[in-house]
Order: C-alpha cells, then structure tokens, then sequence
C-alpha cells in the first residue's frame, strides 16, 4: 500500500534529515489547517535544536529534546491514510496533467466523480464528442477515454481512433473488452468497472513515471 511506503520512507530519512521530512509532511497535509499546524509547531523546535547545536550550546537536556521531537515526528507519521499518500504521490508524478474524453455530454459527471478536484489538480474535461486539435491534446500528459456508451453504429471507435491514430500519448480505457486495443497494448491501459478503475490508473502511472 502507498501509506506503508511512504511512511516507511519518512521515518528512514528521519533519522539524518528531520528537515527534509518536515517538509514532505507539509506537502502532504497541504489542505489539513490541524496538521499544518502541529508541523509548524515542529519545525520550530527542530530550528531551535537545530540552532542550539550549531552554536555549541547543548546541555543535559539537549539530546532527550531531539528524541522527543523525533519519537513526536514518528507517531504523526503514523497517521499519514492512503488518501493522503495516494494524493501526495500524485502531486509528485509526471503525469499530472490528465485530459478526459467522453464520448457524449450525458457522461462528463459520471467521469469527473473519479477525479475529485482535491486529488486531481490538473485534469480537464471534454465530452463534445468532437476531435480536439492535436496541439492542444498534446499539452497533457495522458488521455482518459471513456468509450460508453457503446453500440453498434459503424463509427462507434472513431474518435478513440482519432486520439490512437493522431496522438502518442499513453491512453487510459475505461469500458468493456475491444479488440481494437489489442494492437496498442504498449500505449493503453484499461478498467470495465468501478470498482477497478482508480487502482488500474494507479498502476499505469506508477508505471509510466518508472519508465519516463
């Protein structure tokens, strides 16, 4: 889980560089004011410490301080949920600017109900049903492309097939199984539930930063 890696990356890097893991933290629970709080609260008494031993004042009380500080940092980090760790670690990704394509207007609150604008900073939406302009569509970074609904008119692939055929861009598929992709498997991940949808993302952009 995302949570356990991240804390366990935190709590190594904490013991030579406190600093750096404040200010992860900051980043982290940018949008939780009582959190934000308490590591404010923190990096002062890490400048304070920080500034004591630097000036060669340590007394007997200096290194039962600095345990304090590190055991308090270590216990807050335990609270770190993967909401958290999964919305941080999106923040960190290349592959934040995401364009939703959907195929008719009746889908686009549907679509965006997986991406909650607190989560998904940089994502932007477009159900005309019309081809947009390569040069624009090449700004982000992935495509999602919701093919429902899906029928049997003779163009019912046309515009998936214009952004395969007109972009290079990595594609996220959410419908039921098409053959068509199985000619694109190197650019095109999919989910055909709900229930698959945002751990299937997760792992096409956890894959695509390994790779860029």
């Amino acid at each position: 889980m995302q949570n356990d890696q991240l804390k366990l990356a935190l709590k190594t890097q904490l013991i030579k560089k406190r600093g750096e893991v404040l200010q992860t933290l900051q980043k982290i629970f940018e949008t939780n004011n009582e959190k934000i709080n308490t590591i404010i609260l923190f990096s002062q008494k890490h400048e304070e410490l920080l500034n004591t031993e630097l000036r060669g004042l340590k007394d007997s009380s200096f290194e039962s301080s600095n345990n304090i500080l590190s055991d308090r940092i270590l216990q807050f980090i335990d609270t770190i949920t993967e909401e958290d760790a999964l919305a941080y670690n999106l923040s960190q990704s290349k592959f934040q600017k995401i364009l939703v394509i959907c195929k008719v207007p009746e889908r686009e609150s549907f679509m965006r109900s997986f991406f909650p604008a607190e989560r998904w900073k940089a994502t932007e939406f477009n159900a005309s049903g019309q081809p947009l302009e390569t040069e624009y569509v090449n700004q982000f970074d992935l495509i999602v492309f919701d093919n429902e609904p899906h029928n049997s008119d003779v163009d019912q692939d046309a515009l998936l097939k214009y952004y395969l055929g007109e972009t290079t861009l990595p594609i996220f598929y959410y419908g039921g199984y098409l053959k068509l992709l199985d000619d694109y498997k190197m650019r095109v991940h999919s989910a055909n539930t709900v229930f698959s949808f945002h751990g299937r993302l997760e792992e096409m952009i956890n894959y695509l930063n390994q790779m860029r």
